[in-house]
C-alpha cells in the first residue's frame, strides 16, 4: 500500500514530456532507421517542407552545449534535464533570442558555424528554444533525440510523451531467401529469390540465410522504418530486432542488421538481414539471431511480424516446403554487364556457367568441356582457393574471366587486388566480367570491369582494395558502386597509391570508372530561407559529385562567403550579395571543373 502512494506520488510530480514542434506534419523518420552504415538516432519531425516552426524544449532543463556547423547536424542544441536526461535538436535555422545571448556572451556569433560550445543556460519548457531549418544534413525537418544519463540515446516513442496520431499503416512487402549451402534450394534454385506475400507455398530446403522487406506506410509518401521485426519458424523465436536503445558505440553496425546492397533510398527500401552474417559481424544491442532457417524433410511454418508505429503487431505467415511450393519468386536483378554468349554468375563460393546462344569450348586449368544452349557447369572453390582464369571459345572467338574465392590473404584479379585481414570472413566468389557501357553513357568511362561478389550486401571488414600506383595516379578515375537500389553507378571513393588501398566495408560490385560529365553551373535564383533571402546557384552534377572544398564565387568586391548545399544541388552565397556580376567556379571530385562568368542576380 505504501509503495503505491509512493509510486503515484511520484508520477504526479515527475515532469511531463512534450514534443518540441507542433507535430501537424508527422514524422518522417522513427529510431533505428537504415542510414547506410549508421542506426538513426531519433526522430525526424517533417516541417512541411518549410523551415522557422518554433521549437521548445520537451522539458525544463539547462542547456550545455550548442553546435553550428556546415554538415551533419548543422546548428543544435543539447539539454541536460533534471533526472539527467538529455535531449538533442538537431539542423536548426537559428537559436532562439536568450540563446543567442549567452552565445554572443561567449564571444561567439550565433549566426555563423562557430563548431563547438559548452554553455550553462538554463530553459523552460515554455521558452522558445531555436526554430526549425535545414541547416547540415537533409532538407527542413527537425531531428530530435532523447538520451539517458550515460548519454545512450533511446526511441522516444517509449517514454510518456503524448501520443502521437498519424494514420501510419504497417507493410510486410515480402522476403528474400539465401541459399547458405551447396545443397540448399529456393524456388527450385540455388541462387536467392524474393517473394511476396501472395506466394503462400514456397519451395525451399537446407540452409538458408532470410532477409525482410517491411516498412511503415506514412502520409505524403513517407516510407519510415518498422519498431522491430521479428522471426518465427514454427512458432518458434528464430531472430528478432527491436532497437529501443542504441549506444553510440554501436552507432555504425546498421551492417549487421540491414543488407547494404538491397537497403537505401530514392526509393527507400529497409532490407531486414537475418542471416549468417552475425558469425563475422558484431551484434548490437537489440538483435538476437538464434541460428539461420535450417530446413529438413518436412514442411516449415515461416511468420514474419514487425512493430508498427503504435507498437502493435503485425504478422505474414508463409509455409516453406522441401518438395513442392508454386511460388517461383524472382531473383535478383541482373548486374550491370555486358551480355555475351556465356553466362557466369557467382553465388557464395561458387560460379554457375550457363552458354546463351553459342556451342563451344569451356576450358578451365583442370578440363576442357564442351557446351551448348541448356547446358551447364558448376565451379567450386579449389584446395588453395587461388585465382582461376576461365575460357569460353566459339566460332565467333574466345573470351577469359576470371574467378576467385575471398580469403584471408590476398587476391590478385587484373587490375584489382584485394586484401582481408580477418581470416574469420567467411569464403566468398569473386568474378570480373567487362561493364556494360551503356551504363555510364555520357558519364563515366569504364577503365576496368566490374568486380562482384557471391554475396552483395554483407559486412566485409578488413577487407581492402589495392591497384597499381599509375592508375591511383590518375585523380579522373575513381571507385564506383553499383546502387541496387539507384540502378546506377555511384562513387565511392578516390584512389590510393599505396599498399594499403581502399577499405571496402561492404560486398558490392566495383569499377574503376573516369568522369566524364563535368558539372553544369545554372543561373542564380533566390531563396527565402528563415534568416532572410540567400542567392543560390544550381549546380548540375552526374558523375562524381562536388569537391565542396573547390566552390568559389567572385564579386566586384573580392571573394563571397558561400557554400556547397548537396541536398538541394546549389551554392548558398551566405550574406545578402552585391548584383553582380559574378564569377563562379567548381569542381568535381575528379578534378572536372565548370566556370561561369558575368552571373547576375535574377529580376525581381
Amino acid at each position: 500500500m505504501l509503495l503505491t502512494a509512493f509510486w503515484c506520488l511520484f508520477l504526479a510530480t515527475e515532469p511531463a514530456w512534450q514534443w518540441p514542434i507542433e507535430p501537424k506534419f508527422g514524422v518522417s523518420a522513427t529510431f533505428g532507421e537504415y542510414r547506410g552504415e549508421r542506426f538513426h538516432m531519433g526522430l525526424d519531425f517533417s516541417t512541411g517542407g518549410a523551415e522557422g516552426m518554433i521549437l521548445r524544449p520537451a522539458r525544463d532543463g539547462v542547456v550545455f552545449q550548442v553546435r553550428a556547423s556546415q554538415s551533419g547536424y548543422g546548428k543544435a542544441v543539447y539539454v541536460r534535464h533534471a533526472d539527467g536526461f538529455i535531449t538533442v535538436y538537431a539542423h536548426l535555422a537559428a537559436f532562439g533570442k536568450g540563446l543567442q545571448a549567452a552565445i554572443r556572451d561567449k564571444g561567439r556569433d550565433p549566426a555563423a558555424d562557430f563548431g563547438t560550445l559548452a554553455l550553462a543556460y538554463p530553459v523552460k519548457h515554455t521558452e522558445t528554444l531555436a526554430w526549425t531549418g535545414e541547416s547540415g544534413a537533409g532538407m527542413p525537418h527537425l531531428h530530435f533525440e532523447v538520451r539517458d544519463a550515460d548519454n545512450r540515446p533511446r526511441d522516444p516513442l517509449n517514454l510518456p510523451f503524448p501520443k502521437l496520431s498519424a494514420p501510419i499503416r504497417p507493410v510486410i512487402r515480402g522476403l528474400r531467401l539465401l541459399p547458405l549451402n551447396a545443397d540448399a534450394r529456393v524456388g527450385g534454385g540455388a541462387f536467392p529469390r524474393v517473394f511476396g506475400t501472395v506466394d503462400t507455398v514456397i519451395q525451399a530446403r537446407g540452409r538458408l540465410g532470410l532477409q525482410v522487406d517491411a516498412y511503415l506506410a506514412a502520409p505524403r509518401d513517407n516510407t519510415l522504418a518498422p519498431r522491430g521485426v521479428r522471426v518465427l519458424l514454427d512458432g518458434r523465436e528464430l531472430a528478432v530486432w527491436r532497437p529501443q536503445q542504441i549506444h553510440f558505440d554501436h552507432y555504425r553496425q546498421a551492417g549487421s542488421v540491414l543488407d547494404q546492397a538491397f537497403s537505401g533510398f530514392g526509393p527507400t527500401r529497409y532490407w531486414y538481414a537475418f542471416d549468417d552474417r552475425t558469425a563475422v559481424a558484431p551484434v548490437p544491442p537489440g538483435l538476437r539471431v538464434d541460428g539461420v532457417l535450417d530446413l529438413g524433410d518436412q514442411p516449415r511454418t515461416l511468420r514474419v511480424e514487425i512493430w508498427g508505429f503504435d507498437g502493435a503487431v503485425h504478422g505474414h505467415t508463409w509455409t516453406l516446403d522441401p518438395d513442392k511450393g508454386g511460388a517461383r519468386g524472382r531473383p535478383d536483378p541482373d548486374l550491370p554487364i555486358q551480355p555475351t554468349s556465356l553466362r557466369v554468375r557467382c553465388y557464395g563460393d561458387r560460379f554457375f556457367i550457363q552458354p546463351t546462344a553459342l556451342a563451344g569450348t569451356l576450358v578451365l586449368p583442370s578440363e576442357m568441356r564442351a557446351m551448348g544452349p541448356g547446358d551447364a557447369f558448376e565451379v567450386g572453390p579449389t584446395d588453395d582457393s587461388a585465382p582461376v582464369s576461365l575460357i569460353w571459345r566459339t566460332d565467333a572467338g574466345s573470351l577469359t574471366r576470371r574467378l576467385a574465392w575471398l580469403s584471408a590473404g590476398e587476391t590478385d584479379l587484373g587490375p584489382f587486388r584485394l586484401r582481408v585481414a580477418d581470416s574469420a570472413f567467411a569464403k566468398v566468389g569473386v568474378l570480373v566480367q567487362p561493364a556494360d557501357p551503356k551504363q555510364g553513357k555520357g558519364v563515366l568511362e569504364f577503365e576496368s570491369s566490374v568486380l562482384s561478389f557471391g554475396r552483395h550486401g554483407l559486412p566485409a571488414a578488413g577487407v581492402r582494395l589495392v591497384v597499381d600506383d599509375a592508375i591511383a595516379a590518375d585523380t579522373e578515375v575513381a571507385l564506383y558502386y553499383w546502387s541496387f537500389v539507384k540502378k546506377r553507378w555511384r562513387y565511392h571513393s578516390a584512389l590510393v597509391a599505396d599498399k594499403e588501398g581502399v577499405s571496402i566495408d561492404v560486398l558490392t560490385p566495383l569499377v574503376l570508372a573516369r568522369d566524364r560529365s563535368a558539372p553544369t553551373i545554372r543561373a542564380p535564383k533566390i531563396h527565402r530561407y528563415f534568416v532572410g533571402n540567400r542567392v543560390v546557384i544550381p549546380i548540375v552534377e552526374r558523375g562524381s559529385g562536388i569537391d565542396r572544398d573547390s566552390v568559389a564565387v567572385r564579386g566586384p568586391s573580392g571573394n563571397l562567403p558561400a557554400r556547397y548545399d548537396g541536398d538541394r544541388g546549389w551554392i548558398i552565397l551566405e550574406a545578402p550579395a552585391d548584383s553582380g556580376p559574378w564569377h563562379v567556379s567548381v569542381r568535381d571530385r575528379a578534378g572536372l571543373k565548370a566556370e561561369v562568368k558575368q552571373l547576375r542576380i535574377p529580376s525581381r
